[in-house]
């Protein structure tokens, strides 16, 4: 088992032993960091079973002021994967 705080910290090592890697709760909150090591450790073969829901969303940042918090700024609406073209409901 591996924490979100260890793949920010560690990077695509933190995820190198595991070939599959189960997200069992909302792992909505994600670093810069943790995205690009689990995109590097997809494209090197690693399988995601994705089991929660409205994850991936929001981007944040880690504290090196105060270990263990993370910093989320909603300047933004979030990820849109989908939106209606104009006319649709």
């Amino acid at each position: 088992m591996i924490a979100d705080e260890d793949v920010h910290t560690e990077g695509v090592s933190a995820l190198a032993p595991y070939r599959v890697i189960v997200t069992g709760t909302h792992p909505e909150y994600r670093s810069t960091a943790m995205l690009d090591a689990l995109e590097t450790w997809l494209r090197q073969g690693g399988r995601l079973l994705y089991l929660g829901g409205n994850g991936f969303y929001w981007r944040v940042a880690f504290s090196n002021a105060w270990p263990g918090a993370i910093e989320r700024r909603r300047t933004e609406d979030g990820v849109r994967n989908w939106q209606t073209e104009p006319g649709e409901s």
